[in-house]
C-alpha cells in the first residue's frame, strides 16, 4: 500500500489546503489534499491511502457537518487521529458525535497543528506499543 506516511487534509478553503500541505510536508509526511467531502472519502477509499492522520475542516462547502462525515469514513477503514478543524463552536454532545481525536478552532496557527498531529501520533505510537 503505497501511502503509509500520509496525511489527508480536507479543505475547501484552496489558501489553507496548500498552507496546511506545506507545513506537512516540511514535518516529513506525505500531503493528500481533498478539496470536497466527496474526494476526502473517495481517497479513503482508494487503497493508495493509508493516512496516519487525517486533518479536515468541519464545514466544508455546502455540508455543514463534512468533518463528521470524514470523521465517519476514517473509522470505518483505519486507526488513525482524526482532527476537526472550525471556525464555530462546537458543543460537546456534537463533538462526541463526530468521532474526532481532537478540535482545533480558526484561525489556528500551523505551529498548533504541527504539535496536535505530533502529539496525537506520539500518543497512537505509545499505546501500541
Amino acid at each position: 500500500m503505497k501511502n503509509q506516511n500520509s496525511v489527508l487534509i480536507v479543505e475547501d478553503e484552496p489558501i489553507l489546503l496548500e498552507m496546511m500541505a506545506s507545513a506537512i510536508e516540511r514535518m516529513g509526511y506525505e500531503p493528500i489534499r481533498a478539496a470536497t467531502v466527496e474526494d476526502g472519502i473517495k481517497s479513503l477509499s482508494s487503497m493508495d491511502c493509508r493516512p496516519l492522520c487525517v486533518v479536515s475542516d468541519f464545514e466544508i462547502g455546502d455540508h455543514k457537518m463534512g468533518g463528521a462525515e470524514i470523521a465517519r469514513a476514517t473509522r470505518v477503514r483505519f486507526d488513525c487521529p482524526v482532527i476537526l478543524a472550525t471556525g464555530n463552536l462546537i458543543d460537546e454532545t456534537l463533538k462526541l458525535a463526530c468521532q474526532a481525536d481532537e478540535y482545533l478552532q480558526k484561525p489556528s496557527g500551523l505551529v498548533h497543528l504541527r504539535e496536535t498531529i505530533l502529539r496525537l501520533l506520539a500518543s497512537k505510537q505509545a499505546l501500541a506499543a
